[in-house]
């Protein structure tokens, strides 16, 4: 069974973004959220922070492969590439935009031994980094939509490449409507035996052409060659 990982990577991106949306909308119902509901968000954060930090990476480069793979294509206007192509790359540009964003603040806290929202400082940064925070989920999903997409379209397009043409069937030698005393009568004069040659010697261009279903021109020439090797009525 093969895998599809942008499926894979797009739920694990809904799936670490869980324990955020559960918070946010039991804060909004609930104003003392009990302890035990605290704790179960406390340790979904925690691992869905170890989630992030693996899917962060895996997307950038499952996005940067498909993007490297889609070749631009001139759309009906000949200046503009492939709409995909142009969507895909703002959802990478804006994903290793979020990154830095992201991290830095982090990096920061470590560095001075400080909480991320002290490392930020003012209340507006805290809310542009926390907004950051919740569009990376969605960047990710959003990129790899795009990129599975194409890259199932790419796949399709390989496959019907390499699927072996049909080999020509050949043209039956022979109409089963139409009988002469000697049985069949073939539409390739080469295959035409003796009996079959003297047949079309004793017959007019049409009635041949009509016999072996073919036209009239060609029945004509058939009556050439068989007077000419000797056929008669």
């Amino acid at each position: 069974m093969k895998l599809n990982y942008g499926k894979i990577l797009m739920w694990a991106a809904i799936v670490v973004s869980m324990p955020r949306w559960a918070g946010a909308f039991i804060s909004a119902d609930v104003a003392n959220m009990p302890n035990w509901v605290n704790e179960a968000l406390h340790y979904g954060n925690l691992l869905s922070g170890f989630g992030m930090g693996f899917l962060e990476v895996l997307a950038a480069a499952y996005m940067l492969d498909a993007w490297g793979k889609m070749k631009p294509k001139a759309s009906w206007n000949a200046k503009n590439y492939d709409h995909k192509w142009k969507i895909l790359t703002v959802f990478i540009i804006g994903l290793f935009i979020l990154m830095p964003l992201i991290l830095a603040p982090y990096i920061v806290s470590r560095m001075t031994n400080v909480s991320v929202g002290s490392a930020l400082g003012n209340t507006l940064i805290q809310y542009f980094w926390a907004i950051a925070v919740v569009l990376s989920p969605a960047f990710i999903v959003g990129g790899v939509a795009i990129a599975n997409g194409n890259l199932v379209e790419s796949e399709t397009k390989v496959q019907q490449e390499k699927k072996p043409e049909k080999k020509a069937t050949l043209r039956p030698i022979a109409d089963k409507r139409v009988r002469t005393v000697s049985g069949q009568m073939p539409t390739d004069f080469r295959l035409l035996t003796d009996e079959q040659k003297r047949t079309i010697a004793a017959l007019t261009s049409g009635e041949v052409a009509e016999r072996a279903a073919i036209s009239d021109r060609t029945a004509r020439r058939w009556k050439e060659k068989v007077s000419a090797n000797g056929y008669h009525k």
